[in-house]
């Protein structure tokens, strides 16, 4: 029987959100903006404060985001940045008819006592994001996570590594890789790829090894003397960056951005021709296919993630060994412009199957297929 589709009632749950920025929170934005196009009711429910600074982010307001108003709840809470709880949950969920989880950490702790409720989670990871601690979190991702899980109805799987994880302590699980803004980041006609403009897009959290990045950068550029840098990260990030490139032959080709428009990012994207990551774990690696629907060539570390999404789509290298670096990227630039071009191109073709509309939309299914 064909199940008849309704506008649901949709509460995205997620510990920071706008104006905070990073993956997971264009992640919850994009969703609930197609979710909307698509007729439903979306709300968000966040924290109150930055969890690492402290900082207000104010109060429930209405966030626009590309063509949606979405309406956002913003909640006291008392713990630490993942062990948490939010005094004021109970009356939170009320009325809604799915609930849908980003992230393991208090806010799912937290949810999963309210068994009644139709309960979705996307896994963004977990907490295996760095190899500290790996057999701690193991013990505690077969006993605690294994238990939390027991009342959601999916658990989709925000990569491959993810599905065959979450696989291994909850049947209920399903893929559902990230989304990509394809038509936004589509440049408008065929451009010349400027390789000497490297640009990096994300946190400076350990496992990003961003470290790595700048040394390999820094040996390249010994060869390369016109190569340049861009990394754009976060405020809070700032101080980190000073240190990090204190010492470095190279540091005058680097440029560091925080807190970019859409617009902004938009625009070092088409300007850069090679988009660079030292980091040895992803989720999904948003920030690599954004950069790769915008036309640019890739040059990554062989994390898992970036190996089962951009195989030969663009050229790996050992960011712990710069010498590895520089050979890639002695042979991307050893390429003529018709071979950058159809590069380029496959790329872009590749990035289409990551189109957020048709994410949102497999979504969707799994929200009505499972209440």
């Amino acid at each position: 029987m064909e199940v008849k589709r309704h506008g649901l009632r949709i509460l995205q749950v997620v510990r920071q959100f706008l104006p905070r920025t990073g993956g997971m929170q264009e992640y919850v934005a994009q969703l609930s903006r197609h979710l909307i196009n698509l007729g439903h009711e979306v709300d968000v429910l966040t924290l109150n404060r930055n969890i690492h600074t402290g900082e207000s982010l104010g109060d429930d307001s209405s966030v626009f985001f590309k063509d949606q108003n979405i309406f956002v709840k913003r909640v006291a809470f008392r713990g630490w940045s993942r062990f948490f709880w939010v005094p004021s949950l109970g009356l939170c969920l009320k009325d809604y008819d799915i609930v849908h989880v980003h992230g393991v950490d208090g806010f799912l702790s937290a949810v999963m006592r309210f068994s009644d409720i139709p309960l979705f989670l996307s896994t963004h990871g977990g907490y295996f994001h760095t190899s500290k601690l790996r057999m701690l979190k193991n013990i505690f991702f077969h006993t605690r996570t294994r238990f939390q899980l027991r009342n959601v109805l999916k658990v989709l799987a925000c990569s491959r590594q993810d599905f065959f994880k979450f696989k291994s302590i909850c049947d209920n699980v399903e893929l559902v890789e990230n989304g990509v803004d394809v038509d936004y980041f589509r440049p408008k006609q065929v451009r010349k790829l400027q390789l000497n403009n490297w640009l990096y897009v994300g946190g400076f959290e350990s496992n990003k090894q961003v470290h790595r990045l700048l040394q390999a950068f820094d040996h390249c550029h010994r060869h390369h003397s016109n190569l340049s840098l861009t990394i754009v990260g976060t405020e809070q990030f700032s101080g980190q960056w000073k240190e990090l490139t204190r010492g470095l032959n190279s540091k005058k080709s680097i440029n560091f951005f925080s807190n970019l428009s859409s617009e902004e990012l938009l625009k070092l994207y088409h300007c850069s021709g090679l988009f660079v990551s030292a980091s040895e774990y992803e989720g999904f690696g948003l920030a690599s296919m954004e950069a790769l629907a915008s036309g640019s060539l890739l040059m990554l570390h062989p994390n898992q993630s970036f190996l089962d999404l951009f195989f030969g789509l663009g050229e790996f290298a050992d960011f712990e060994r710069p010498d590895k670096v520089l050979e890639a990227f002695n042979l991307i630039s050893s390429m003529n412009e018709k071979d950058l071009i159809q590069r380029a191109a496959f790329g872009l073709a590749k990035s289409e199957i990551f189109s957020w509309k048709k994410v949102a939309r497999e979504i969707e299914n799994h929200y009505f297929n499972s209440t």
